[in-house]
């Protein structure tokens, strides 16, 4: 167990028991076991209060193993070594002396970190990772720390292809199944209609039933058109801000976009690419580089799109520069450019970032 000479918040006078403080913990725990971002609460005395189930499956460690242990235990089934959490920084007032996190201090209470660490399954993988006060009556009663895998910020691309596919199968299913049952009732219709022609006022309503069966036949037909159309197609400028929004919201690197606005207007499959080059970018700046800042830039000049990006990280050393593509992720963003027919360079030095310029001929 890790021996810390840090010092916990002196505990105030209670304004609640410690069975109502049981309680509020109890439901917290249920309500923390609904949610899949994996978290852990700790007390100020610094022990384990709650460990919800979607860190249990990451960790494979159960939560009988650590409620009522000290904090210090979590960072040997973390990190595997004698480390603090987060959030025993925040509870113990060390955020702004340690060295161990690139901390982020996102409001009063909230401080945000990114780190790569193996889970119980001796699978490497790259966390945001969230530590919070808890409070209970205005008094601090703890640290709320949750762990979000950084992947899952890119695995639902639904900007391009998941949004049009979802819009192609409801199409499908307005067509194949509606549009069926309806034109099936509008031939039984007209087989009524012969049927009881001698009777006036059963042919009017007839008519009225026929009536709104062409309706909901067209309606049908105009709503499959619509969802088959681009009408509703996302452009990459979009997709681009909205992925801006999302990563500037961690507090772990300020993402600049600017696109011009007529490369909103080049080919899907084009605008569907870049899209995946410049998150894939995105992805290992935050892994791998500690930079604070990351600039996107898209412009059409000519029938040529020049896609320029850069962060201010820690950059690749020429010498491992070979080995950059198995390294740091670079073999699919090369990939996916040489795909498209690009031409492009990457600029990179210690200390110094990297920058990838590329240009895209349309007209290929």
């Amino acid at each position: 167990m890790m021996k810390s000479n840090s010092t916990y918040p002196t505990e105030p006078k209670q304004n609640y028991s410690l069975a109502e403080l049981r309680d509020y913990f109890n439901s917290l725990s249920i309500a923390m076991d609904l949610q899949s971002d994996a978290a852990f609460v700790v007390d100020i005395n610094g022990t384990v209060q709650i460990w919800n189930k979607s860190i249990e499956s990451i960790t494979l460690v159960n939560r009988v193993q650590l409620l009522g242990n000290n904090q210090s235990q979590i960072g040997m089934v973390l990190y595997g070594c004698e480390k603090p959490t987060l959030a025993e920084l925040v509870l113990t007032n060390r955020v702004t002396t340690q060295t161990l996190y690139p901390i982020t201090q996102t409001d009063t209470n909230t401080y945000t970190s990114s780190l790569t660490f193996k889970s119980g399954k001796q699978q490497e993988a790259a966390y945001i990772i969230t530590a919070s006060r808890l409070f209970f009556r205005n008094q601090l009663i703890g640290v709320i720390q949750v762990i979000k895998s950084l992947t899952s910020l890119f695995e639902e691309d639904l900007f391009f292809n998941g949004i049009k596919n979802e819009r192609l199968r409801i199409a499908k299913d307005l067509h194949d199944e509606l549009g069926v049952l309806v034109s099936t009732q509008k031939i039984f219709l007209n087989l009524l209609k012969e049927e009881l022609k001698a009777n006036p006022r059963c042919t009017e309503y007839l008519e009225y039933s026929l009536d709104i069966s062409n309706q909901t036949i067209s309606a049908c037909n105009r709503l499959t058109s619509e969802l088959k159309s681009d009408r509703y197609q996302n452009t990459i400028a979009q997709a681009l801000h909205s992925l801006a929004k999302l990563i500037n919201s961690t507090g772990l690197l300020a993402l600049d976009v600017a696109v011009d606005k007529r490369v909103n207007g080049i080919d899907e499959q084009t605008q569907t690419t870049l899209y995946k080059i410049l998150k894939e970018l995105v992805n290992n700046t935050l892994k791998h580089s500690k930079a604070r800042n990351a600039k996107i830039t898209l412009n059409l000049e000519a029938n040529t799109v020049s896609l320029l990006y850069a962060d201010n990280g820690i950059g690749i050393d020429a010498a491992h520069y070979s080995h950059a593509p198995q390294t740091i992720g670079v073999k699919s963003i090369t990939e996916r450019l040489n795909g498209i027919g690009a031409k492009w360079q990457l600029h990179t030095e210690p200390q110094k970032g990297i920058q990838l310029n590329a240009q895209i001929d349309l007209r290929k």
